[in-house]
């Protein structure tokens, strides 16, 4: 959907290229947002992710969305299956972050999951590419 929004953009942009006046630019940015708008409404609709679900401690949702995902029933074996990982992951990464809540500090400290090193590699990548006028 998105690709497809974009190339009807640019087509616009160039056939917008032999106006002049104010519409030139002001119609296919208005255009555009069409398409953000669109999108924005069509989250709303989108259900939750099976992991979510299990954080928040909705084990019954999660199982639904699994099934629904998979195309079987919420007994198939491979839904349950996904649904013990996903948990298991969830305890790996309490038990890796620890009792306390987060806090911004710790993205400039080490620890266990090694946030720093994760955030310092997304800084190098997004300063890269803003020297080399690459998109992101």
């Amino acid at each position: 959907m998105t690709i497809a929004d974009l190339v009807i953009a640019y087509y616009l942009d160039i056939g917008f290229s032999y106006i002049d006046g104010p519409i030139r630019w002001r119609f296919p940015i208005s255009f555009q947002a069409l398409f953000a708008i669109f999108l924005l409404k069509m989250v709303c609709f989108v259900p939750n992710t099976a992991r979510w679900s299990l954080e928040q401690g909705r084990s019954d949702e999660a199982i639904v969305v699994l099934a629904r995902m998979a195309g079987t029933g919420i007994d198939d074996e491979g839904v349950v299956g996904q649904r013990d990982e996903i948990v298991s992951s969830l305890e790996v990464e309490r038990a890796a972050a620890g009792p306390e809540e987060f806090r911004v500090s710790e993205l400039w400290q080490g620890g266990k999951t090694g946030i720093r090193g994760r955030v310092a590699l997304s800084c190098a990548v997004v300063w890269s590419c803003s020297r080399l006028r690459a998109p992101t």
